[in-house]
């Protein structure tokens, strides 16, 4: 995260203004470049996340359960994750963080079509009070879950 160094970044949230300091807590972000923590277990990240970002989901095998992991992986290793794996986790940070603001970019990649199933189902449950954006390189399924489409090449 980085504060601007020219101009002003505004941001509000139910008629109160959000210093740019604490702007990262009202916004959640998945891509498949984002980077996670490979050392760590997954409860181990887990615990990690919430210390910055308000998850609505509590414990850790509750939130196993939710993002399709199995409760044997908490202990495992991110490193050891497959992309999809890895793809879903980052995916499940960003939806289950209550936030105000959910940033997706090609949230299908690297997902199989049972992960793709997963991130549709949830994506509805979890993102009904929030403004999100998702980046797309077309995919149909991906732009089915919008209600409003920009197509940036023929936006002038």
């Amino acid at each position: 995260f980085m504060l601007p160094t020219k101009g002003k970044l505004l941001f509000s949230s139910q008629q109160k203004t959000i210093n740019n300091e604490s702007i990262y807590k009202h916004i959640s972000f998945a891509s498949p470049y984002l980077q996670l923590e490979d050392d760590l277990s997954l409860e181990q990240n887990i615990w990690f996340y919430k210390q910055f970002k308000d998850l609505q989901i509590e414990s850790s095998a509750d939130f196993c359960k939710k993002a399709m992991f199995d409760k044997m992986e908490l202990a495992k290793p991110i490193g050891k994750f497959s992309s999809g794996m890895k793809q879903r986790l980052k995916l499940a940070f960003a939806l289950f963080t209550r936030s105000d603001v959910k940033l997706f970019d090609e949230p299908h990649s690297n997902l199989d079509a049972k992960g793709i199933d997963w991130f549709s189902e949830n994506f509805h449950s979890f993102c009904n009070n929030s403004t999100v954006i998702l980046s797309s390189n077309h995919q149909q399924k991906e732009l089915s879950l919008c209600s409003e489409v920009l197509d940036i090449e023929h936006y002038k």
